[in-house]
């Protein structure tokens, strides 16, 4: 005869121990006649939005059964945002659902935990590999608009890119942030921002991005002037002078050079155009120091 199981209660554990173990779940397994389900292994599924996991539990001698949900699946557990959640917890018991309904109280311990608002940026001073649970790399990945992601989609929907129906969060590595202008100037250049990935945001919106640039300018510069001055050049070999009919004595023809210089005309006082080379490395920007960006989901 197939077994019947009925919910016998709910209840949250203490806050210290909610927010290491998970939440604490209680039932009584029973056969249609109301008779306990006593001493057997029972299959017990718990869903909570996108979460789900499976335990196989002992009843006891009355047909009570324990768990704790969040002890099998932990990433996933610990990816759940309790501050505003909104979906029902179901429990399912050999294929029977015995309870499906919303959380009747706030699990005070992870809703202080994950008590950032969802969209929040900060930086991070560690490797990725330790990010916290309900955090997010700032890398450009996509993500459901459901289930676990659901606050941090509604927080900044499809700001920062469109995957096929998925949401991008920001992509941040090796970004500075910078306000939204918001209509002023202080952004001169805001109507040509960009997105970095399809579907994203343009323009003076949260989401854009910007190449960096140079401000237009323009340099000067002068070499020393000696003031008005001329040059001296040697004549060796020019025409001297023509002595008599039949003997000359230019370039040296009666085997002498005239060694003698010339003056050339003032040019006046002026300055020579200067031609100023390259400088500087790859980039522009400030002394820094590398972190990582993490968002709230």
């Amino acid at each position: 005869m197939k077994s019947t199981f009925l919910l016998f209660f709910f209840s949250f554990m203490s806050v210290a121990v909610f927010a290491q173990n998970g939440i604490g779940f209680q039932g009584i397994a029973r056969d249609p006649q109301g008779n306990a389900i006593t001493g057997q292994t029972i299959s017990v599924k718990f869903t909570i939005g996108t979460f789900t996991e499976t335990q196989n539990i002992e009843t006891d001698n009355f047909g009570v059964f324990s768990a704790t949900i969040g002890t099998v699946n932990t990433t996933e557990f610990n990816n759940l945002v309790f501050a505003n959640i909104t979906d029902n917890l179901k429990v399912e018991v050999d294929g029977t659902t015995i309870y499906d309904d919303k959380f009747n109280t706030v699990p005070y311990a992870k809703a202080s935990e994950n008590g950032v608002p969802s969209g929040t940026i900060v930086p991070f001073a560690g490797p990725k590999s330790n990010i916290p649970v309900g955090w997010l790399y700032c890398d450009g990945a996509s993500y459901a608009s459901t289930g676990m992601y659901g606050k941090l989609y509604t927080a900044i929907g499809f700001s920062w890119g469109n995957d096929g129906g998925k949401f991008r969060v920001p992509d941040l590595r090796g970004y500075f942030l910078r306000g939204v202008a918001d209509g002023t100037t202080v952004d001169p250049d805001r109507a040509a921002r960009t997105a970095k990935y399809a579907g994203g945001n343009t323009a003076d919106n949260v989401g854009s991005y910007q190449e960096d640039n140079f401000a237009s300018h323009n340099h000067t510069g002068n070499t020393s002037t000696d003031g008005n001055h001329s040059h001296s050049v040697g004549t060796r070999g020019f025409l001297v002078s023509v002595a008599a009919a039949g003997q000359d004595h230019r370039n040296g023809a009666d085997g002498s050079f005239d060694d003698t210089n010339i003056t050339t005309y003032g040019a006046g006082n002026h300055s020579h155009s200067l031609n100023i080379n390259a400088n500087g490395g790859s980039e522009t920007r400030p002394e820094n120091a590398s972190v990582i960006f993490i968002i709230k989901i």
